[in-house]
């Protein structure tokens, strides 16, 4: 059986990295791709279930994806 993949790490350090979040995004990102991660040894139902949670992050993204671009925008138009 498949090792479970460790939970992501939410805690940033670094004062800069703090501020953009990018650290937290690419580590919530890795812990996404571990658990979605086709093996050559998973059976197929085990298969099946990782193309739905990966298929099912995709339709999140581009759901959020909108929301995201507004929230940008307006971040823009307020700085300027």
């Amino acid at each position: 059986m498949p090792e479970t993949p460790p939970e992501p790490d939410w805690e940033v350090t670094n004062s800069d990295e703090k501020d953009n979040g990018s650290n937290a995004a690419t580590n919530a990102y890795q812990w996404w791709d571990n658990i979605s991660r086709l093996d050559a040894d998973d059976p197929i139902g085990l298969m099946a279930l990782k193309i739905l949670v990966r298929v099912l992050g995709i339709i999140v993204l581009i759901a959020l994806s909108p929301f995201i671009l507004i929230g940008l925008f307006f971040g823009l138009i307020a700085a300027l």
